[in-house]
């Protein structure tokens, strides 16, 4: 179940990263074909811009469920890091528009966000079994305090007898 939520939200947020590159090639067939022509490409931006936040709600929800089901507690480590930069991003997507600091730049700094959080996922993904590590060594054994599983000299999930 963990690491299906994981794999959900991965995708997700691989969906939602697309709203820009829609939003440009939309544009783009609008301005190069006419506005009759690009209606198919403009209708399906348009209906990402309605989920797009929906989706990110989602996200941070399935994330803090993906942690606590996965460790057992929410804790500072790579996935809350993501979780918690997601959270960020949707601050700044709320709050920029009627922040005069932010109105006219809060867009630019919310697709910004989105290549820190890329950078975010790809740590979450490359060293999130260090979080698998041994918590309490017990003779040659490493208990995870919630498997029924410890964990050889090496890492390598092995079961306890």
């Amino acid at each position: 179940m963990v690491d299906a939520l994981g794999w959900i939200n991965l995708f997700l947020v691989l969906l939602m990263g697309s709203i820009y590159p829609l939003k440009r090639a939309a544009t783009a067939k609008l301005h190069r074909v006419g506005k009759e022509k690009a209606r198919g490409s403009m209708e399906v931006y348009q209906k990402m811009r309605i989920i797009h936040p929906v989706l990110g709600a989602f996200i941070i929800g399935i994330g803090l469920v993906h942690g606590y089901l996965a460790l057992g507690t929410l804790r500072l480590h790579t996935g809350l890091l993501v979780v918690m930069w997601l959270m960020l991003m949707g601050g700044v997507a709320i709050f920029g528009p009627k922040m005069k600091v932010l109105r006219k730049k809060w867009r630019n700094l919310h697709r910004g966000m989105g290549l820190v959080l890329l950078i975010l996922v790809i740590i979450h993904l490359s060293f999130g079994v260090l979080l698998r590590l041994p918590l309490l060594k017990v003779g040659d054994q490493a208990l995870h305090p919630r498997s029924k599983f410890g964990y050889n000299s090496v890492g390598v999930k092995t079961p306890l007898n």
